[in-house]
């Protein structure tokens, strides 16, 4: 019987732990990027330092979200092309570093980056 009840408690403690260092280890923070004009943006890409995240099309009045792992501390750029076929790349704010989930909410529109709003950051093992 005490063998059974250390078997167990031993798979509880290995089971806790691994859905722990899960969560550790898949941190990631969620970019929403709200396209406020009426028209479409095309190609709308992510970029954190060296690393880049493709969007895609973004539908005029609408949202879409997407999720970033940052790879060191940085900042978050966005690239995209607006109904002229103009590209746009402009610096977009937020704070995002390794071990850190931050939301971050953008309105974009033909005219560049117009607000940013920065909702919770918080140590990625705590959620």
């Amino acid at each position: 019987m005490r063998r059974k009840i250390i078997f167990l408690l031993t798979v509880c403690v290995l089971l806790f732990v691994s859905v722990a260092v899960y969560f550790v280890w898949t941190e990631r923070s969620v970019v929403t990027i709200v396209n406020t004009d009426d028209k479409p943006l095309r190609d709308v890409t992510v970029f954190l330092v060296d690393k880049s995240f493709r969007v895609g099309d973004i539908a005029g009045n609408a949202s879409t979200y997407v999720y970033i792992h940052a790879p060191r501390a940085c900042s978050l750029e966005v690239e995209y092309v607006d109904s002229a076929n103009k590209i746009h790349k402009e610096e977009a704010g937020g704070y995002f570093a390794p071990g850190i989930r931050t939301e971050l909410e953008i309105e974009v529109s033909s005219k560049g980056v117009t607000k940013q709003t920065t909702g919770s950051q918080r140590l990625s093992w705590l959620w």
